[in-house]
């Protein structure tokens, strides 16, 4: 019995130290387990890349597609694009316009005198010029009565001018050779028109024109010549224009 007693006593001494050995081990683990593990847990968090930020409506951030397609349309728009050449139709019609603006006329006016011209001898080119530069208005403007053919035809509608003595009415008749046209006195008088009167006196008058700016009268001596009209035109394509 005594023999049993001691193996029952061995064996629980056994089993105690057993599981000391085994705590003991567990405890002695740990500290080297956290040893291991903590160089993993103190290396630096790594940088985290962020997206690029999306082009707004504002302009700002990257650039876009929208922003692209519009530097694109810009530059298509800064290429000059080649001039349209014009027709011959175009040619003649900006030749007759700039005539009809030069004398100020209309175009029911301006092709009476077209026809006009276009029925005498001679070239009709010549012939228009001609009667545009008789004109009644355009007589006062080249003696140097008025600054603008307007003018000379306002003067003209008003009555401040005479032709052989008589008021004329009308700025579109045409004057002849040793046709006499001065102003009225009550125009003479007239501090609104003194400038121009002024100004008459230095003016140079064609050569088919005698001017007494003193006495604000002028005489038409014979028909002008085409090559004493400065105005810069090619009659030709007018020509054109209306015979087509």
């Amino acid at each position: 019995m005594k023999n049993m007693e001691e193996k029952d006593i061995k064996k629980e001494q056994e089993v105690k130290e057993e599981t000391v050995s085994k705590d003991e081990s567990s405890v002695t683990e740990t500290p080297t387990e956290q040893k291991k593990e903590e160089p993993k847990t103190k290396e630096a968090p790594k940088a985290e890349v962020k997206p690029a930020a999306r082009n707004t409506s504002s302009g700002q951030g990257g650039s876009s597609k929208g922003e692209s397609s519009t530097k694109d349309k810009k530059d298509n728009n800064n290429k000059r694009k080649p001039r349209r050449r014009l027709s011959i139709y175009g040619q003649q019609l900006l030749e007759k316009q700039g005539l009809k603006e030069v004398y100020g006329l209309r175009e029911g006016p301006f092709r009476r005198i077209y026809g006009e011209a276009n029925r005498l001898k001679g070239s009709t080119g010549d012939n228009l010029m001609e009667l545009l530069e008789r004109r009644l208005d355009n007589v006062v403007f080249r003696a140097g009565f008025a600054t603008t053919r307007s003018q000379a035809r306002q003067m003209v509608s008003h009555r401040h001018i005479k032709v052989n003595g008589h008021k004329a009415k009308t700025a579109s008749i045409i004057t002849a050779p040793d046709d006499k046209i001065e102003v009225s006195v009550k125009l003479a008088n007239s501090t609104l028109y003194k400038n121009n009167f002024v100004v008459a006196k230095k003016h140079k008058a064609p050569a088919w024109l005698r001017v007494d700016a003193a006495a604000l009268k002028a005489e038409i001596t014979r028909l002008p010549k085409r090559d004493e009209i400065d105005t810069p035109v090619n009659e030709q394509l007018i020509i054109e224009f209306y015979s087509r």
